[in-house]
């Protein structure tokens, strides 16, 4: 669901909690009257195993799609400055995860260039190049992007796929409110990018 309507559905669902309970103080000395404690116990306890069962299908849908969250949620957790947050926050992540495919010797980005998106590997190895050498190497679980979107600049390295990569991705908008809520991912996220940009610098200088 998106952030800005979190408020209103919480607000709908306390005050669905309300009108339920109301509803309940009416309908409840009535049926005590008409069935007794014990018919009135039965009769109002099957309300809500029957919504069960008239939902089954939906509720199933949704068992079904937590293994393939809980993978998700499990790589991000990988990733040094999402560690910080709280489940909640990793969670609405997961929802918004994009996924890419990247063939072997495919860029999936290239130094210089604007930068919308963050990468998490799913599986597969990638090389950073700056300047036209080798930095390092990222494996499952490494994120990269971050610098650009933190601070609203070029790609300062290009990463090139060594093996067939999977990918995460989250657009610069739900990486940046995210990061940007959290006082202890915030200090994680800029201690990568300082420790990123002492190890490289682009030739130009540094792009923050």
């Amino acid at each position: 669901m998106p952030e800005e309507l979190l408020a209103r559905t919480f607000g709908a669902f306390e005050s669905l909690v309300a009108l339920t309970v109301a509803i309940g103080s009416l309908v409840a000395p009535p049926v005590i009257d008409l069935l007794g404690i014990r018919g009135a116990l039965v009769v109002l306890g099957l309300v809500a195993p029957t919504l069960v069962a008239l939902s089954w299908r939906r509720l199933r849908k949704i068992d079904a799609s937590i293994p393939h969250r809980d993978e998700e949620i499990g790589v991000l957790n990988k990733v040094s400055m999402f560690r910080p947050l709280p489940m909640p926050a990793i969670d609405s992540l997961a929802l918004h995860l994009g996924h890419a495919h990247i063939a072997a010797g495919q860029e999936v980005f290239h130094q210089g260039h604007d930068g919308d998106r963050f990468y998490v590997i799913q599986d597969g190895e990638a090389e950073v190049i700056g300047d036209g050498r080798l930095i390092r190497t990222l494996g499952r679980g490494d994120g990269f992007g971050e610098i650009a979107l933190l601070h609203d600049a070029p790609r300062t390295t290009t990463v090139r796929a060594r093996t067939p990569l999977e990918l995460y991705t989250l657009d610069r908008r739900d990486f940046v409110v995210t990061i940007g809520g959290y006082q202890s991912s915030a200090r994680e996220a800029n201690t990568l990018v300082d420790d990123r940009l002492r190890e490289f610098t682009p030739a130009g200088g540094p792009t923050t």
